[in-house]
Formats: C-alpha cells, sequence, structure tokens
C-alpha cells in the first residue's frame, strides 16, 4: 500500500435521487472511475422509490461494485435522502451528489481530499449565483 493510500480519508458520497434512470448509471460510473483507492470511499444511493428502472440499475452496480449501496428513502424529497446518507455514511467526509450530475475529471474525490488536508476546512461548498452581491 503506498503511502498516499494510507493517507486517503474515507470518503461517504451521498446520491439522492428519485427516477435518475436516464443519467444514474453514467454518474455512478463517473464516480467508480474516480483516481482513488476504492476502498476508501462509497457511495450510498438513497433512493425515493423511484419507479423508472432507478433501483434496478442501482442493484445492479452494486452487485459488481462494493462501494455503491442502495438505500431508502421513504421521504422521497433530496433533503430527506440527503439525512438517509448521512445517517448511513462512514465517511471521514461527505460529498453530495445528484443523480444526474456530469463529473468531467477522474479527480474530484483526490482534489476534495486535498483542499481539506491543505485547508483544514470543516465544511466546504459552491458559491450559489443567485445570492451573489451585485
Amino acid at each position: 500500500m503506498s503511502g498516499r493510500e494510507r493517507e486517503a480519508p474515507f470518503i461517504t458520497v451521498v446520491m439522492p435521487v428519485r427516477n435518475e434512470a436516464r443519467f444514474i448509471e453514467g454518474t455512478l460510473y463517473s464516480l467508480l472511475e474516480q483516481d482513488y483507492p476504492g476502498d476508501r470511499f462509497e457511495i450510498i444511493v438513497a433512493d425515493g422509490f423511484s419507479d423508472d428502472g432507478t433501483r434496478d440499475i442501482v442493484s445492479r452496480l452494486a452487485g459488481s461494485h462494493p462501494q455503491v449501496r442502495l438505500a431508502d428513502n421513504p421521504g422521497r424529497r433530496s433533503s430527506a435522502g440527503r439525512n438517509v446518507g448521512f445517517r448511513l455514511g462512514r465517511g471521514d467526509y461527505f460529498l453530495v451528489v445528484d443523480g444526474h450530475c456530469h463529473i468531467p475529471t477522474t479527480g474530484l474525490l483526490a482534489h476534495l481530499a486535498r483542499i481539506f488536508r491543505e485547508t483544514g476546512a470543516d465544511c466546504l461548498g459552491r458559491p450559489n449565483p443567485s445570492t451573489r452581491p451585485t
């Protein structure tokens, strides 16, 4: 095991979804193909009882990728799904990714870990353009 793998924090990716069959497989693969140790992250898909095949896709991928877990989100909404994932997750850090996100780089998880390590931040977020002062 390299020094990088020993030092890699465990990351929980929480993915609240409902009826994302068109996109979920691509989004999951973009996470599974990250340049990050496979045993140092998990993806919890909190499904709000999809009826479009989303659950079948996630279950199939979970069968061949131990990082993927399907969890029920009885609240159905994204906010309730995030709470399900936060309760079940084991991460040192938590990342929320929607089921239809395009992740253009294989470095997302490594960059996240590096930013936390280098800055000592407790939380990271993106700016919300609608709340920026003009």
